[in-house]
């Protein structure tokens, strides 16, 4: 991860304050703590991480040209020894943040936060003049990392903010400093660490609980969490949802690629595969911030969906709809609900990994995604990973009709996937980040 500097003014004077250490401007360009990222001028902060420890590549970086290296072992030339590389990253993320004026959405949620992330900056460029955290660098060190793109210029900046245990929310959203906010909904994610869907729910409100008296909660209406949240009143809110008394009402027009938004039409592009709440979501936000309907739509128009979080891959004849960045259960279901009304006569073949990070009832969520798969009448669904076999085993104790079928192998897999898939075939493929799925998309490439 490498972010170049938004105002290297702003940045030297924080780094002046925090560490009495003068720093060229003319030289300064960027800030990482990937040492092979390193260029001539950058400011290399030296991490221990869970792999690797920076601290082993400071004499690359000196050698590449750093101009300043942080870390908490070496003190020379250029070098600044300091308790905690992590701790002097954070002080000087949240200093550098309070000297800019820009206003700042943070985005969190269970599913959905990174394309409605990308979306909204797709949508509000050239409205605005915005930054936002880059691909999924939505941690406790990505996303500190990213507000130094910010430009003193900036009218937004968007900060996509996520968690994989109790306190992350609240750490970053402190940092932040949202001014406007959405939780994109609340399901079972990271539940090793946040326990059960209440415990979700209350890590990822703190986001809102960060908003200032003047700032703006925009609440998903049609979540049961998050619904309850329209009585509060320690903050503004706006309410979306489908088929309600909403703020921001949608409905699905029948037969076409549409949603009808508070009478206004928007027209969903085949192309992207977005799933409908982030479309909703995003334009409530851009409406808020007062984008007109037609740039909504021709913006919309233009997207491209991230890589691995549904984006459409065509390849032999056949498409791939890649959803193999991630996967929890609220995220596996919307895929397969998605992929149930996608191109009608083709054959859809689904594979899916285990999910991850589910705590100790992981066995019981596996089992439990048998009704949404039964209920869809796949032409075939390819099950992988050990946590996956309890679903096939119950799939196998219900007795189903569907062809459902279960690998422990991938290249198994990927051979069978080789000689089945057909011309106009869709195979959707999702699974957590350590199933690497996307080696199964290489496969049948």
């Amino acid at each position: 991860m490498r972010i170049k500097i938004g105002d290297k003014k702003i940045f030297s004077d924080s780094i002046k304050m925090l560490l009495d250490v003068d720093i060229n401007i003319e030289r300064l360009n960027a800030i990482t703590f990937d040492s092979r990222n390193v260029e001539k001028g950058d400011v290399f902060i030296a991490l221990l991480g869970e792999n690797s420890d920076g601290h082993n590549f400071i004499q690359e970086c000196v050698d590449r040209g750093a101009s300043l290296i942080i870390n908490e072992k070496i003190k020379a030339d250029n070098i600044v020894e300091v308790k905690s590389s992590k701790k002097i990253l954070i002080k000087l993320a949240s200093l550098y943040r309070s000297q800019m004026s820009c206003r700042v959405i943070g985005i969190t949620g269970s599913n959905g936060k990174t394309t409605t992330k990308e979306l909204l900056a797709h949508v509000l460029n050239g409205s605005y003049r915005i930054s936002f955290t880059k691909g999924n660098y939505n941690s406790t060190i990505g996303m500190p990392m990213s507000l130094f793109a910010i430009k003193k210029s900036d009218e937004i900046f968007i900060a996509e903010i996520g968690t994989n245990k109790k306190g992350e929310i609240e750490y970053l959203s402190d940092i932040a400093k949202p001014d406007m906010a959405l939780i994109t909904n609340i399901s079972e994610s990271h539940l090793s660490n946040l326990k059960d869907l209440n415990g979700v729910f209350e890590e990822k409100i703190n986001l809102f609980k960060a908003l200032s008296h003047e700032g703006i909660a925009f609440i998903n209406m049609d979540d049961k969490f998050l619904s309850i949240l329209k009585k509060e009143t320690q903050y503004n809110h706006i309410t979306f949802g489908f088929n309600g008394d909403y703020d921001f009402n949608a409905t699905i027009k029948e037969d076409s690629n549409s949603l009808v938004i508070n009478g206004y039409k928007v027209i969903i592009p085949n192309s992207s595969n977005l799933h409908l709440y982030n479309i909703l979501s995003a334009f409530s936000i851009c409406t808020t911030l007062g984008v007109e309907i037609k740039d909504f739509n021709q913006k919309l128009n233009l997207f491209e969906m991230p890589s691995g979080r549904g984006d459409l891959i065509h390849i032999n004849e056949f498409i791939i709809v890649n959803d193999s960045y991630n996967a929890n259960y609220g995220s596996v279901i919307s895929g397969l609900r998605k992929l149930s009304g996608m191109y009608a006569n083709h054959r859809k073949l689904v594979v899916i990994g285990d999910m991850l990070e589910l705590g100790e009832d992981e066995k019981k969520i596996h089992k439990n995604l048998y009704e949404h798969i039964n209920h869809n009448k796949f032409y075939r669904t390819y099950l992988y990973g050990s946590l996956m076999h309890e679903l096939f085993l119950e799939a196998k104790r219900q007795k189903t009709e569907n062809d459902i079928r279960y690998y422990e192998n991938q290249e198994e897999l990927i051979n069978e996937l080789q000689t089945t898939l057909k011309p106009k075939d869709i195979l959707y493929i999702k699974g957590s980040r350590g199933m690497k799925m996307e080696n199964i998309i290489k496969g049948v490439a």
